[in-house]
């Protein structure tokens, strides 16, 4: 651990270096530049033509340009005038350099264009009774000017979508990137309420949280078919937070507060983020600090004495230099399920997290921040009941249990982009640790308890190197990537108690605890080219190789009974060492500027591992092999009347060699890790329309038909090839639709559902289809708002996972109830 700890120190000086060589200072300042020198001009931007389009709401004009430098609008208005002036830009077009027409659109008077100078155009729109209002998007090749002949105080307030992501690590129009994603805004987020995975996975198809009642202790999910039934290997969702990779045990459990976006790209990427995923990457943003001081706040209070608070705070500390931002929250409720053996509720919460963003900017070419973040809870225990109970919120359990989280993280981004090259460093260290106890039997039995401790120290340090942000005919990026990752339990087993002698063949009050130790180190190298073969066909080729090693450096089981202990087993330096190259293949076609087509290939891996969670020093139980898969996947994104309605398609196959299958013993440890080949088929469906002023429309629709081509099962011997994979639903769906008067009324209505979903490798546990609704009403008065919110507003029962607890039946756990409350935001 300790040269691991040096190479990510070392990437940190890197960083601090390459910002004190690189940085222009005030000293550093040449004021003897010539006349010359300052009146070199930008090279010119030629507008070629020029399209006007009546639309249901004005006009939409469009300035096409050479591929190349991105046009630089401005904007002001007096009178009835909206005038656009375009710097660094000179007319070319057909029929001269002057274009005016009369009457383009209903409430327009004129529009002209003309060059005013030898290095700027005008674009001048004049309404017959008021200023217009326009909406500008520029791109590389064109400008987009959408004007409605109504003020910007009376047009209509339903917005135009047009949704900008970094998944490609350059802001870009979500219509424009060859990936199936769903983005979720600062605005839909807030609209939704949604602060944690599960609420984001309520809005993305075809991505399932399986949660116990809400529960922050058990937590499965499932990504096009992949889950995280592999507890003692990489995730096959790569989860980021500002950059920074999170392990699923330190992410799954926190709230999410201040964010200002949230990216789901499905499919396996492998390329482009430094930790490669096998499924997808959930890709959170929080807000930056902004340059005024600012204050957001949110209070909720609901059934379940259910409270919560959140807040954010952001301040300049030097003007357009150095600002600071703090956000953080609180939260706790009763249980949702009764235990009538000790008169009280199992799954109680309380707890939250804070974070503080440091952002320095001493240049403009430069952006360095500085990330410091808290999490603690303090939950009940595993809200497990039996399944055929009557009422399925109450439970005998004789033991209390809890769930005790603790997380801090540290990360330092340093940024420098210039109109030849853009560098990122990214040095990164996350710490968590996890206190649990459960119930073994979930009866009233005195069969003792589970226990689980375990801690994870990871350090990792990426560094990117990419095209400028106007790069057009060709883009590239290249980067490295070093992770290393301590992940240590201590105590982790079983509690003998009386009833459970017999079963255990030990005396009650007997223990079985294990102690292990695991050092996993990842290295990569990527690579990516984007080149544009014609103006709207665009090539791209990446690659990546990386090398895994993980090591349990040791295991040790003991048996203690009140007579003594009683040495187990123990295993030294077990390790496991994979490698992948990972190539990816993308086409993608602009059949109009409003419609993009696009496939792809892409390869990827899981690492090969090693099982902590062992019972036994066998040598097969002790490590597995990698996992490896291959992805087709075609789609289609599309936009329709002006921006108003947006409509992605995608359907995808998955390949997959050597899936990691877990097999459980009788006790619920990991016994040993099977791998077995399946593939995965689906497709998704998205749509979001603002059809009228105030009404949003956002839908979903996600399906997978998952399989095991050929599996058995290498303890029983039984064949499970044809069967579906674990923590799946069959299919997804989300429809949300929300509407706001300009007296400031909002009313939301949410419809969430899942086909059925299989809990173990024989599909004999299995889950019904279900669906829930969720609905909102408020009213809001300038950015702020008081609303009324209910989530299953029907109180509808419905599994989320199932499991055999061997010699005490079929235990499993509920979404959660009915939840209702009144909720207060504020910003100023």
């Amino acid at each position: 651990m300790k040269l691991y700890k040096l190479l990510f120190q070392a990437g940190i000086a890197t960083a601090v270096v390459l910002t004190s060589l690189l940085i222009p200072t005030e000293a550093k300042a040449n004021l003897n530049t010539s006349a010359k020198q300052l009146l070199v001009q930008n090279e010119l931007t030629k507008v070629m033509g020029v399209k006007l389009e009546q639309t249901t709401s004005g006009l939409r004009v469009v300035l096409e340009t050479e591929a190349g430098k991105q046009l630089v609008p401005l904007i002001f208005s007096e009178g009835k005038q909206l005038t656009v002036d375009i710097l660094d830009a000179t007319l070319a077009l057909p029929q001269g350099n002057r274009l005016q027409q009369a009457n383009p659109a209903t409430g327009i008077e004129t529009i002209s264009l003309t060059q005013i100078d030898s290095t700027s155009i005008r674009l001048t729109i004049t309404g017959e009774e008021q200023t217009p209002s326009a909406n500008v998007v520029p791109s590389p090749r064109d400008l987009i000017i959408s004007v409605s002949p109504e003020s910007t105080e009376e047009a209509d307030t339903s917005q135009v979508i047009d949704v900008v992501v970094t998944a490609q690590k350059t802001e870009e129009s979500l219509q424009k990137v060859p990936l199936s994603i769903t983005a979720l805004t600062e605005e839909q987020l807030e609209d939704g309420n949604i602060d944690s995975l599960r609420g984001i996975s309520d809005s993305t198809p075809n991505f399932s949280i399986l949660d116990a009642s809400g529960s922050r202790a058990f937590l499965y999910y499932s990504l096009r078919g992949f889950s995280n039934s592999n507890l003692t290997n990489r995730d096959a969702v790569g989860f980021y937070i500002d950059d920074v990779p999170y392990d699923y045990g330190g992410f799954l459990d926190q709230n999410l507060v201040d964010l200002e976006r949230v990216e789901v790209l499905r499919g396996a990427q492998n390329i482009l983020y430094g930790r490669s995923a096998i499924a997808g990457v959930v890709n959170t943003i929080t807000r930056k600090p902004s340059d005024k001081l600012e204050f957001l706040g949110d209070l909720s209070y609901g059934n379940f004495a259910n409270f919560e608070g959140k807040g954010s705070v952001s301040a300049p500390i030097v003007k357009d230099k150095l600002g600071l931002r703090l956000s953080g929250s609180y939260g706790r409720r009763d249980g949702f399920i009764e235990n009538t053996a000790q008169d009280n509720t199992v799954d109680d919460q309380s707890g939250g997290n804070g974070r503080a963003k440091l952002l320095w900017t001493p240049h403009k070419d430069w952006e360095v921040t500085l990330n410091s973040s808290l999490e603690s809870y303090r939950d009940g225990g595993y809200p497990f009941v039996p399944l055929e109970r009557d009422d399925p919120f109450t439970t005998d359990q004789d033991v209390n249990g809890f769930n005790d989280f603790d997380a801090n993280t540290q990360a330092l981004k340093v940024a420098y982009s210039s109109d030849k090259v853009r560098i990122t460093s990214i040095s990164s260290r996350r710490s968590s640790e996890v206190d649990q106890e459960a119930d073994l039997d979930y009866t009233a039995l005195e069969a003792g308890s589970v226990i689980n401790k375990f801690d994870s120290t990871i350090f990792s340090q990426e560094i990117r190197l990419q095209s400028p942000a106007d790069a057009e005919r060709l883009r590239w990026i290249v980067g490295g990537y070093f992770e290393s990752r301590g992940f240590d339990t201590v105590d982790n087993g079983f509690v003998v108690g009386n009833d459970a002698a017999e079963l255990f063949q030990l005396p009650g009050d007997s223990t079985i605890l294990s102690d292990s130790e695991t050092d996993e180190t990842t290295l990569a190298t990527f690579g990516q080219l984007d080149y544009k073969l014609i103006e709207s066909l665009t090539l791209s080729a990446a690659l990546r190789y990386e090398t895994n090693d993980s090591e349990l450096e040791f295991l040790e089981s003991n048996i203690t009974t009140p007579q003594g202990v009683i040495p187990n087993f123990r295993v030294e330096n077990i390790e496991a060492e994979s490698d992948a190259l990972l190539p990816r293949v993308a086409l993608e076609y602009e059949l109009t500027p409003d419609i993009l087509t696009y496939g792809s290939i892409t390869a990827g891996y899981r690492p090969a591992g090693v099982n902590f969670g062992a019972d036994n020093d066998s040598k097969e139980v002790l490590s597995f092999d990698r996992e490896r898969s291959l992805n087709y996947e075609l789609g289609v994104k599309s936009s329709w009347y002006d921006n108003r309605l947006v409509l992605n398609a995608a359907v995808f196959h998955n390949d997959i060699n050597d899936f990691q299958v877990v097999l459980f013993n009788q006790f619920l440890q990991a016994e040993r890790i099977d791998n077995a080949d399946a593939e995965i088929t689906g497709a998704e469906v998205e749509l979001k329309a603002t059809p009228a002023q105030g009404l949003d429309i956002i839908a979903g629709l996600g399906i997978v038909d998952t399989d095991f081509t050929e599996y058995t099962n290498s303890i029983t011997g039984e064949d499970f090839s044809g069967n579906n994979l674990v923590f799946t639903p069959g299919y997804t769906f989300n429809i949300a639709m929300q509407y706001r008067t300009q007296s400031g009324v909002v009313s939301r209505l949410e419809l969430v559902g899942s086909g059925a979903t299989f809990f173990n490798e024989d599909n004999t546990l299995k889950s019904e289809p279900y669906s829930i609704v969720n609905g909102l009403l408020g009213y809001e008065f300038g950015d702020n708002g008081v609303y009324f919110f209910a989530n299953n507003i029907f109180d509808r029962e419905y599994v989320t996972t199932a499991f055999e607890d061997f010699g005490f039946g079929e235990f499993g756990s509920l979404g959660s109830p009915v939840t209702y409350g009144l909720q207060v935001k504020a910003k100023f």
